[in-house]
C-alpha cells in the first residue's frame, strides 16, 4: 500500500466517524424534543372536553381511520402530543363555524407542559376568558374558546 492509499482510507474512515457522530447527535436532539416520545415516556396526556357549542356550529373529530364523528357537549378528545384545531378539513378537530379560521390553533405537549398556540387568526382564541396572543401554558381546568365552541382542558 502506498502512502496515498493509506491517507485515502484514513480520510474515508474519519468522514464516516464524523457522519455517524452527527447522526447520533441529531437522533438525541429529536428524541429529547419530541412531544410524542416525551408524553409517552411520562405516561401523561391531555384531554379536551367539549363544554358547549352554539346551535349553529358543529364540532367534528377526525378518527385515526379518517372517519369523522360529530361531537356533542361532554365529549372528550385525547391530546397525547399535538392536535390541530380549525374550520378546514385537514384539522383533527374541525369546528364548522364562521368565527373559526381554517387553521385556528394547536394544542401540543412540549417538555412535559401542554401549550395552546393561536395561529394568527382573525377572531382569536380565548384561554380562561382572556384573548390569547401567541401561546399560553395550559393547566388542568383551564378553558379554551375557539369561535363559538368552548373546551375544558384536563391532564390525565
Amino acid at each position: 500500500m502506498t502512502m496515498g492509499s493509506v491517507l485515502w482510507w484514513l480520510g474515508r474512515m474519519a468522514f464516516l466517524a464524523v457522519l455517524l457522530g452527527f447522526i447520533l447527535q441529531l437522533y438525541r436532539a429529536l428524541a429529547a424534543s419530541s412531544p410524542t416520545i416525551d408524553a409517552r415516556r411520562r405516561g401523561r396526556s391531555g384531554r379536551l372536553m367539549l363544554e358547549e357549542v352554539a346551535e349553529s356550529a358543529e364540532v367534528w373529530l377526525k378518527e385515526g381511520t379518517g372517519e369523522q364523528r360529530r361531537l356533542t357537549p361532554g365529549a372528550r378528545i385525547s391530546v397525547t402530543d399535538c392536535i390541530q384545531i380549525g374550520r378546514g378539513p385537514e384539522n383533527q378537530l374541525r369546528i364548522v363555524d364562521p368565527y373559526v379560521s381554517a387553521r385556528h390553533c394547536v394544542v401540543r405537549e412540549v417538555g412535559g407542559q401542554f401549550i395552546v398556540t393561536d395561529l394568527g387568526t382573525t377572531n382569536g382564541t380565548r384561554v380562561d376568558d382572556r384573548p390569547l396572543t401567541g401561546r399560553a401554558s395550559l393547566d388542568s381546568g383551564m378553558t379554551i374558546e375557539v369561535g363559538r365552541a368552548r373546551f375544558r382542558f384536563e391532564v390525565k
